[in-house]
């Protein structure tokens, strides 16, 4: 036993099979975690994409209420899709 190394006498080691199962198992996580990471990526594209989607209707919405309007109906299903427009982007509360 030698202290140069800092061996340890009463250290364990791993077996051949034992290290390359511990290989495996790294590539499978690794392996996993590239996956999930893709999948999250695409959410957050598609979720950019409907935000924007939805920025742009609110914006025309907008739009359209500027003007005299003098139809209930049509007032009130404008604040409808306002509101939900809002909520969705978690602007508004239900």
């Amino acid at each position: 036993m030698t202290d140069e190394y800092g061996h340890i006498p009463d250290a364990f080691y791993l077996s051949q099979s034992e290290i390359d199962e511990l290989r495996k198992s790294k590539r499978e996580l690794t392996e996993y975690a590239k996956d999930k990471l893709d999948k999250l990526r695409k959410m957050k594209e598609e979720a950019t994409k409907r935000e924007e989607l939805y920025r742009d209707a609110l914006q025309e919405l907008d739009n359209l209420a500027v003007g005299d309007v003098e139809s209930d109906d049509f007032m009130n299903a404008y604040l409808v899709i306002q509101t939900a427009l809002k909520v969705a982007l978690g602007e508004e509360d239900v």
